[in-house]
């Protein structure tokens, strides 16, 4: 099982490599202020989280910026508390291929959209967001620090990974509030 969870593991990583050598994004550093635009990556395992992400989209659309959100649960099913939104879609493992390459259109369809700032709101480690904000065309990348996360983001900030969200999204607001173009 092992060797099985490598292969796929190392199948992603190839796949990765070779369409992120291809991604062209124009990189540039934004603060709140000077964005209009931000796409938000989360990470879902409860209806808690699911009502939690909804509060910090509500965070960044009360900044004026206009909010993309995009949800991965960890089953196969939509949950019964997830409810369609404009703004906020949610992918589920039925989204991923059967060596977990996110494969559905509304992927794609976030991938392209050439956001200002992308923040993952996940843990840091999990494969499809990671894969969703390296080959995002967005100009600014923000995500928790890893080393192996050095390839996915332009900003990493470093937190000890038992703080939970809410720290999380306090401190980006922070830092972003802070960089001055």
């Amino acid at each position: 099982m092992v060797l099985f969870a490598n292969i796929k593991q190392a199948l992603l990583a190839h796949n990765y490599k070779r369409e992120s050598s291809k991604l062209v994004r124009n990189r540039r550093t934004y603060n709140l202020e000077d964005a209009e635009t931000v796409g938000l990556l989360f990470f879902i395992e409860n209806p808690e989280q699911y009502q939690k992400a909804l509060e910090i989209i509500k965070v960044f659309q009360d900044k004026k910026l206009r909010v993309q959100a995009l949800g991965f649960i960890n089953q196969k099913n939509y949950p019964p508390y997830f409810q369609p939104r404009i703004f906020f879609n949610i992918i589920t493992l039925k989204d991923l291929n059967w060596y977990g390459k996110p494969s559905a259109t509304s992927i794609y369809n976030f991938i392209k959209i050439d956001f200002d700032i992308l923040i993952d709101l996940g843990p840091g480690d999990e494969y499809a967001l990671q894969y969703i904000s390296g080959l995002s065309k967005a100009k600014f990348k923000v995500g928790r620090y890893l080393k192996k996360n050095e390839a996915f983001y332009d900003l990493m900030i470093n937190l000890d990974k038992k703080t939970g969200i809410d720290e999380f999204v306090d401190q980006v607001i922070h830092y972003l509030s802070l960089i001055k173009n």
